[in-house]
């Protein structure tokens, strides 16, 4: 008998390794909650492409790149999903502000984006996990580390 439960998911995707693990986790909850509505966004950090050289075309190709696969993705799914491109200063703002809009009640976010340092929790992660007034649940792409005791 399929889950009765209905909640709000807010996914952030960017196209890094993580993001992607973001990715499939979102689907595999939709596919098992098929009462429960997504958002997926991509984040387009404005500073970053206001000098409008070849860099910030790349950069506004690649979020175009991210959207259309996004959309094609959201296709397949049986669930009431919507796709949106954010366009801010800062990422993390911008996805926490998306996430109280929208009333979800999670937020699914990669580990590391694509500028991330390999160990390390990536810093549009970290700073939504602490602005965020939602539970934010965290997907790894790596391998984890073995740990001797």
């Amino acid at each position: 008998m399929p889950s009765m439960r209905s909640s709000k998911y807010l996914v952030a995707y960017d196209g890094s390794e993580s993001s992607k693990r973001a990715l499939e986790l979102a689907i595999s909850i939709a596919e098992s909650e098929p009462n429960s509505e997504f958002v997926f966004v991509n984040a387009l950090s404005l500073p970053a492409i206001a000098n409008g050289d070849d860099i910030a075309d790349q950069i506004i190709q690649e979020s175009i790149e991210i959207i259309h696969e996004l959309s094609g993705i959201v296709e397949k799914l049986n669930n009431k999903c919507q796709v949106k491109l954010l366009k801010g200063a800062e990422p993390p703002n911008l996805i926490v502000q998306t996430a109280i809009d929208e009333n979800c009640d999670f937020i699914i976010i990669g580990s590391r984006g694509k500028g991330g340092f390999k160990g390390y929790l990536g810093s549009v992660s970290y700073a939504v996990i602490q602005k965020s007034p939602v539970d934010v649940i965290v997907a790894k792409h790596e391998e984890p580390i073995d740990i001797k005791l």
